[in-house]
């Protein structure tokens, strides 16, 4: 699988491959969905703690989302701040 780096998630390239197998299940009558999530004002926080900062916090919320989704979904990191799954 692809990988991002800096999180260790799926990486956006991958995720969309996981939806295109994803939207084959559905066709079947498997339920699917898909859930997007942006870390807000992840700039500022880079401004007044620093990227390091904002790089740890990054990966806190991989590590979030990956800890509470069930465990066949995929978890991507599809942007800078921006998460995906596919559930």
């Amino acid at each position: 699988m692809l990988v991002d780096e800096q999180t260790g998630l799926a990486s956006r390239r991958a995720f969309h491959e996981a939806l295109l197998r994803a939207d084959s299940a559905a066709s079947g009558g498997h339920p699917v969905s898909i859930v997007l999530a942006d870390v807000c004002h992840l700039s500022e926080v880079n401004e007044e703690h620093g990227h390091a900062f904002g790089d740890r916090l990054l990966g806190m919320v991989a590590d979030l989302l990956v800890r509470v989704v069930p465990e066949a979904s995929i978890v991507a990191r599809v942007g800078g701040d921006e998460f995906a799954l596919l559930l």
